[in-house]
């Protein structure tokens, strides 16, 4: 309810004796309002109620600083999903009620996302409490911004700032702030790039003939990203042995493994028989006739990350399992 001033007086029979108590409470009205209004910090405060003294609710980034949530090139373009601890405080003498935060993300200098929150906060006087805000950014095709993000999973802080307006209540009035600092400072990756889960698929893989004196050895394998952040997985010079005996190699070509996702990955080796022991043709052509032939796949694989850098996958990974014709005499 909005404050209002009621006037009272005994009944008068004159236009002048009722004219002029009306002017005067008029004037007492006006007078209260200018001083009232005197105590409020206008400058940041859009609003036509005031009440008193009466100040912002302070924010400020977390002390824990903020963190990438995930950034995924591969599957969703150039998204980037930010967690954002901000404190808020409410330095009045009395309480407020937070409703509404409307915020502009900024990364490294450029604006680059919008979001807002409603998290009907009751502060006391003088109390602080947590909001966690969650904003979304396109970085699109902007370079620098994409290779800061990239940098950040390598250990470089990524430079952030939320900027936008407050929304607040006390009994009876809603304030509005002016577009302000809301938090700034950095914000860092959860976890570094993190190396896939390989698994051999012992359905899918098969020996085959492409044509005649051409074997080939189809391995596929599952390929999960545990991790935050998307990225295409390559490698050169992949080895298929059999026991202990390299009989082909391969390079695998970028494949798009988006974060916490699962792809498949087809590596076709294409064994001589010129080249291998006699053990490991016997050994092939068995596995031409149904019967399985255990191989193994290994090497040195990398995670490239839009370009911008690549990371090792860590040594001594490999799978292996059994390799047998899938009925066609050659390959699709």
């Amino acid at each position: 309810m909005r404050p209002s001033t009621r006037v009272d007086g005994p009944a008068r029979s004159g236009a002048r004796a009722v004219r002029l108590p009306l002017v005067r409470a008029a004037l007492a009205i006006a007078a209260v309002a200018l001083a009232v209004t005197a105590c409020v910090p206008q400058s940041d405060i859009r609003t036509t109620e005031p009440i008193g003294t009466l100040e912002v609710p302070r924010t400020e980034l977390g002390a824990a600083g903020a963190r990438i949530a995930r950034f995924d090139p591969p599957g969703a373009g150039s998204q980037l999903e930010l967690l954002v601890p901000v404190d808020v405080t409410n330095p009045n003498a009395f309480s407020v009620r937070v409703t509404r935060i409307d915020y502009r993300l900024h990364v490294e200098g450029a604006e680059v996302g919008t979001g807002s929150v409603e998290p009907d906060l009751e502060l006391a006087a003088g109390s602080s409490a947590r909001l966690r805000l969650d904003p979304i950014a396109d970085l699109g095709r902007q370079s620098r911004l994409l290779t800061a993000v990239v940098r950040a999973f390598a250990g470089e802080p990524l430079a952030i700032e939320l900027l936008g307006e407050v929304t607040f209540s006390s009994p009876g009035f809603t304030f509005t702030s002016r577009s302000r600092s809301l938090a700034v400072g950095e914000a860092s990756a959860l976890q570094r790039v993190v190396a896939p889960e390989l698994a051999f698929d012992a359905g899918e893989s098969a020996a085959y003939l492409l044509r005649p004196e051409a074997p080939v050895v189809r391995v596929v394998m599952r390929a999960a990203n545990p991790g935050d952040i998307g990225y295409f997985l390559y490698g050169r010079d992949l080895t298929l042995a059999f026991g202990g005996e390299v009989i082909a190699t391969e390079d695998l070509r970028p494949q798009p493994l988006p974060a916490g996702r699962e792809g498949r990955i087809d590596l076709l080796f294409y064994p001589s028989w010129t080249r291998i022991s006699d053990t490991a043709r016997a050994a092939i052509e068995a596995a031409l006739a149904g019967r399985p032939m255990l191989v193994e796949v290994s090497g040195d694989l990398r995670m490239d990350v839009l370009g911008i850098d690549s990371f090792d996958v860590p040594a001594g990974w490999s799978v292996g399992g059994p390799v047998r014709s899938d009925g066609a005499t050659t390959g699709p």
